[in-house]
């Protein structure tokens, strides 16, 4: 692949040398794509591990799906000293929908818990707040709508306060401040 690529000074088997090299071929690939180390991530259907305040999410597979059992939101016990009770998230039920491109679906559960909100995994009157990933048009089909959106929006239309916001936005409420190596400028 070096040699492909024009790269220089790969001395196989040492360690240093295999890791640098390992890197200049991500980095053209990027080049290559025009892209950020996020944008190929995502462009090849993985997702880059993040380290937050308090935890960090792993990276995962989302082509293949992941291999670890799924965590009912119920079992989610929270992994902070203090629950803020000011917090905006505190007391709150909060739903998510789509994938999310910072965390996986079990990572933002735990962001949920620490910030003294209740995951949910459906939409109904008592959601607070839905929050929406990225969404897959293969599977919500020419609605463009998941159906937890669209239960949101019923909701809604009908007088429930129940509040739609973006990844970012939860994050802000959640206050977590991230640290994302792979973010592309």
């Amino acid at each position: 692949m070096c040699e492909a690529l024009g790269i220089d000074g790969l001395d196989h088997h040492d360690p240093l040398s295999d890791a640098r090299a390992a890197a200049r071929v991500l980095l053209a690939m990027c080049e290559h794509d025009d892209c950020g180390i996020g944008g190929l991530c995502q462009g090849l259907g993985h997702r880059p591990g993040q380290l937050f305040a308090d935890l960090y999410a792993s990276a995962s597979d989302e082509v293949r799906g992941s291999t670890s059992p799924r965590v009912r939101a119920s079992e989610i016990e929270t992994t902070v000293d203090n629950v803020d009770p000011d917090g905006a998230l505190f007391g709150k039920r909060v739903a998510f929908t789509g994938t999310l491109s910072s965390m996986t679906r079990e990572a933002a559960f735990q962001v949920t818990v620490n910030s003294g909100g209740m995951p949910s995994t459906s939409v109904s009157k008592q959601t607070d707040y839905l929050v929406v990933g990225m969404t897959d048009f293969a599977k919500v089909g020419t609605s463009g709508m998941s159906s937890k959106m669209r239960k949101a929006v019923e909701l809604a239309d009908s007088g429930t306060r129940i509040e739609i916001l973006d990844e970012d936005d939860f994050l802000r409420l959640a206050s977590v401040e991230t640290f994302n190596p792979f973010a592309t400028k």
